[in-house]
């Protein structure tokens, strides 16, 4: 079995330590569609690590945020 390591370094951080790290997540975390487990799993793991990297990073005024991009279905567009 693989494991995967995620290795969150501040290091060499020029003052002042503030920053700003976007995560691209998907609505797939939270509105699961069938036959994508590991797309889903994947995602939810991004959703997990940007919490967390938000915590860590809070010390050094680094923010952490995500955004989660997904299929939206436009009635007002029309074709033709």
């Amino acid at each position: 079995m693989k494991q995967h390591y995620v290795k969150l370094q501040y290091i060499d951080l020029q003052y002042p330590y503030a920053g700003r790290i976007i995560n691209n997540g998907s609505l797939a975390a939270h509105v699961p569609r069938p036959h994508s487990v590991a797309y889903a799993a994947s995602k939810h793991a991004v959703h997990g690590l940007t919490k967390t990297i938000a915590i860590e990073g809070r010390k050094y005024d680094i923010a952490v945020t995500q955004i989660d991009i997904g299929v939206h279905r436009l009635d007002n567009i029309r074709e033709g």
